[in-house]
Parts: structure tokens; C-alpha cells; sequence
């Protein structure tokens, strides 16, 4: 969930509907649906940025751009063939988005894959362009050997903070 910078509404993933919903930011009142569709099936992250919302789809290993009304705009599938989790918005303005692989089991959500792909969660590093398409890094992770990573955020001196299973909080420093 994320905070709408244009707004100050609350914006939430929602799996049943697929798609986003939308919350008024102070008495966090229900307003609607803000956005569906088959390319937001099984939503996890959002993220604002340069003037549009982004929304990582697990199911499809993509992220949704979409305008700040709601319209999609453009899909990006990632290259790596990775669940796209949580997402921020960095320092350099670029979404950094935490990944990890689909398990033997074909099922994402499947926690008995947990172990199969321990260590080989990452955080990628995707360029926004100034039409809000995005450009998937083609070099390594920024980084990597993580187990099932999730939460992502920056504080305000641009060190990243990322979840891994295990209750672990794990901190970068950035710059």
C-alpha cells in the first residue's frame, strides 16, 4: 500500500478484486475502485513516481504503470523472470523493486517452495523514463542472496531497508 503523493489517499492491493483500491487518507473511508484487470492479477507492491502509480503484479512478473487516474499506461515484464514484491521509489528516482524466484512448484504463494529458493532473492534497480516507462537493469542485482524478500523503503539519508524471511530487517547503505 502506498500513500497517493497527488492526493494524500491511501491506495491498497486487493487480490479478489484484482486490482487497486482507494482509501480517503484520514478516516481511511472506502472511495472505490481505482484500477483492474488481468495484468494486476495477484497485486504486492505500489509505488508512486514522476507523475504515475506503479503496481508489481507476482502473477505475471510484471509492473503496471498507470496514470494517476487509474488508466494503464504501459506493462513491463521483467527480464528475470522474477515475483516482483515490494517497491520504492529511491533516492536517484529510480523504483527499486524486491524480487525473488517462482518455485518448482509453479505457485509463488506455495510456502514449501521457501526452501528451494533460498539465498536467490534479490532487489533490482528499474530506470524510470520521463514517460514512465521502465528499464530493467541488465547487469547483477543490486542486491542479492536474499530469502524471499518483501518490504523495501528508503529513510532520509537514501539507505535502503529491506525484509528477508526470517524477521530480518536488512539495511544498505546507498550512497
Amino acid at each position: 500500500m502506498a500513500f497517493g503523493p497527488h492526493d494524500g489517499d491511501l491506495y491498497v492491493c486487493q487480490y479478489s478484486v484484482p486490482g487497486v483500491l482507494q482509501f480517503h487518507g484520514g478516516s481511511l473511508k472506502y472511495r472505490r475502485v481505482f484500477a483492474r484487470g488481468r495484468a494486476l492479477a495477484d497485486p504486492e507492491g505500489i509505488a508512486f513516481a514522476q507523475g504515475h502509480m506503479y503496481v508489481a503484479s507476482a502473477r505475471h512478473s510484471s509492473i503496471v504503470c498507470l496514470s494517476l487516474d487509474g488508466y494503464m499506461k504501459t506493462v513491463t515484464y521483467l527480464l528475470s523472470m522474477q515475483v516482483p514484491w515490494g517497491m520504492a521509489v529511491g533516492p536517484d528516482d529510480a523504483l527499486y523493486v524486491t524480487q525473488h524466484p517462482s518455485y518448482e512448484s509453479g505457485d509463488y504463494r506455495d510456502p514449501m517452495g521457501v526452501k528451494s529458493s533460498e539465498g536467490q532473492g534479490q532487489v533490482a534497480r528499474l530506470a524510470i523514463g520521463a514517460d514512465g516507462q521502465l528499464t530493467e537493469s541488465t547487469g547483477p542485482a543490486i542486491i542479492g542472496n536474499l530469502t524471499r524478500p518483501s518490504g523495501v523503503c528508503f529513510d532520509p539519508a537514501g539507505n535502503l531497508y529491506v525484509t528477508s524471511m526470517g524477521a530480518q530487517v536488512l539495511k544498505y547503505a546507498m550512497r
